[in-house]
């Protein structure tokens, strides 16, 4: 299993590399956005 982050010209560079592989599955999530700092979310 591989998780990948960066631009998509990085991402899409690494793909070209492993074609020679097999590849079972495969998702893009496309753009995600996390926030940083001390506030947390009570999910109970």
């Amino acid at each position: 299993m591989i998780e990948l982050t960066g631009e998509p010209g990085k991402i899409d560079g690494f793909l070209k590399v492993l074609t020679p592989y097999t590849i079972i599955e495969m998702v893009r999530s496309g753009v995600n956005a996390l926030e940083r700092g001390p506030r947390t979310y009570n999910l109970n």
